[in-house]
């Protein structure tokens, strides 16, 4: 899977399109505007402020001011990278075995998923 550093400076087209891919089972085309109109869905629900406050959890282990040991930055990347990498963990996708985040993300609804995209995507790398 690429460096989240790298899929934070990509657009969202292109996030989605990543995205769309990697859970495909059918055309690109149509797994595009499947996993678009998710993603969207996902996003449409989320709630700053129920995002901010979950993400007391979160900020244990991932710190606002950059990677440590091991442990990525989340703070100011896209919100659809974000919902992937959420959904990727919820779903057991290969790749995305940290038993935390597994046993995190399966218990998430979407609307937290999405409020979790959207407040960390709004952060800058000091908040």
């Amino acid at each position: 899977m690429l460096n989240a550093l790298a899929l934070g400076r990509r657009t969202k087209a292109g996030l989605l399109t990543l995205a769309a891919l990697t859970f495909a089972d059918a055309s690109p085309a149509s797994a595009t505007e499947s996993q678009e109109a998710k993603f969207n869905k996902i996003l449409s629900q989320a709630d700053t402020a129920y995002g901010e406050y979950l993400a007391g959890q979160c900020v244990t282990c991932h710190a606002p001011t950059g990677a440590a040991q091991g442990i990525p930055h989340i703070h100011g990347l896209p919100d659809v990278y974000l919902v992937q990498t959420l959904l990727e963990y919820k779903a057991g996708i290969e790749g995305r075995t940290n038993q935390a985040m597994v046993n995190i993300a399966k218990n998430l609804s979407e609307e937290e998923v999405g409020s979790l995209a959207k407040y960390f995507s709004e952060q800058t790398d000091n908040q």
